[in-house]
């Protein structure tokens, strides 16, 4: 599931940053998708079963699982943009606890952009800007410039939204430096 929700995820936005795929594992091979069509009715067909393999390293008593917030960020694209948005918001904090207690810097960070962003879209923007502001200074601390800037960008639309015009500007003249 990992393995094609990876790639299902870059037919679907092709233009996102892709992670290094995750180790091959002897007899587990992606499943065969072309396109945006095929990727769009596979994860359809398999949103459910997303949600549960998300969830099922998170049972008392199992190890973490370090691809876990991996499965979490393939699935935000769809989810965003099927309008999933509690699944995405529980999805990104389960990919949080998976990332921190697996101690990626890196999956923390996409986690809390994507928390941010889902409570954005669910018109909770207090809690929205604070994991955003997170995200930030851990993408600073990683040196990822580009996830860096698309956060910038994200804080900018949520001060925009709530008519913050100031704050909107300056976190928008930051993602551009």
């Amino acid at each position: 599931y990992a393995h094609t929700a990876q790639l299902a995820d870059q037919l679907l936005d092709p233009h996102r940053e892709t992670l290094t795929p995750l180790a091959s594992v002897p007899g587990v091979t992606a499943g065969h998708l072309t396109d945006h069509t095929d990727a769009l009715a596979w994860f359809t067909a398999e949103h459910q079963v997303l949600l549960a393999m998300v969830q099922r390293p998170h049972r008392p008593g199992r190890p973490p699982e370090p691809g876990s917030w991996r499965l979490a960020r393939a699935l935000t694209t769809f989810l965003q943009r099927r309008g999933h948005l509690d699944d995405w918001a529980a999805v990104q904090r389960t990919a949080l606890e998976s990332a921190t207690r697996a101690a990626s810097v890196r999956g923390q960070a996409d986690a809390l952009s994507g928390l941010g962003r889902a409570c954005a879209r669910l018109n909770r923007f207090d809690e929205a800007r604070a994991h955003l502001l997170r995200a930030l200074d851990l993408y600073g601390q990683a040196g990822i410039r580009t996830e860096e800037a698309h956060t910038q960008l994200y804080l900018a639309r949520v001060w925009a939204r709530q008519g913050h015009y100031p704050e909107a500007t300056h976190h928008a003249r930051r993602a551009l430096d």
